[in-house]
């Protein structure tokens, strides 16, 4: 797809899958990856890019405490942005929606 159409994090918590609530569109390609134990979420890239009418999330990308590299999800396009962590981790997503993802957001916690 041509930009990144929504956003849901599952995880889990001794044992059972906890699911957010899925914000932006209902279509796109789904895409998933883990973590490690130990392993931990460190810098967000990505792109914003006007997408029918809409400011529109057009790309994501994630990296990790190990060197990982998670996508990028969606084409991109558009101005960049980066959302580095030097001390800490990412610990959860927060975003805004209207027919697509149209805004992201962190959580941060020391490490």
């Amino acid at each position: 797809m041509t930009i990144v159409d929504s956003l849901e994090i599952s995880y889990v918590v001794h044992g059972n899958e906890v699911k957010t609530h899925r914000i932006g569109g209902s279509g796109g390609q789904s895409h998933e990856f883990k973590l490690l134990p130990g392993e931990y979420i460190n810098s967000v890239v990505g792109s914003v890019k006007t997408f029918r009418g809409e400011t529109c999330i057009a790309k994501l990308e994630f990296k990790t405490n190990l060197g990982k590299k998670h996508g990028p999800f969606g084409k991109g396009g558009g101005i960049e942005f980066t959302v580095p962590v030097v001390e800490g981790q990412i610990v959860g997503f927060f975003g805004q929606s209207g027919s697509f993802l149209n805004g992201i957001g962190v959580y941060l916690a020391p490490n």
